[in-house]
This record gives C-alpha cells, structure tokens and sequence, in this order.
C-alpha cells in the first residue's frame, strides 16, 4: 500500500472483521493517518477512538464511503 492510497483514506469508513478486534465489525471513522506508527487513526460514533495498523494481514478490513446519518 502506498502513502497516496493510505491518504485517499481519511474521511473513509473502516472495520475489521477479525473476532478479536476491537469492536470488531463495527464501523469507525478514518479521521487521519500517522505514518510515524504507520496507523489509521479512528473515532467510533460514540466518541471511542484508536489507532490501527494501516497493514494488517489478518485484520480483514472493510471500507466504505461515509452514509449520511448513520448511527451504527
């Protein structure tokens, strides 16, 4: 994956299907990159943040546009 597609990211929504992931399933917001950690840095609706490894093998994630109004 290269800086420019990482980049593309931010404002994307992501989740990991991955069974011991945090909130596994649920989507976060992208909210920027840090490529010191080599990280998304995330914000669930609720207001819960981290960070997750922008290359992750076994995190099997998804992304999506963000839906207006969304709640989950």
């Amino acid at each position: 994956m290269t800086a420019n597609q990482t980049i593309r990211r931010t404002g994307q929504e992501i989740r990991s299907c991955h069974p011991f992931a945090y909130r596994s399933g649920e989507w976060a917001l992208i909210i920027g990159t840090d490529y010191e950690c080599g990280c998304y840095q995330l914000k669930w609706p609720n207001g819960d943040t981290d960070d997750w490894a922008i290359i992750d093998p076994v995190a099997n994630y998804q992304f999506r546009e963000p839906i207006e109004g969304a709640t989950e």
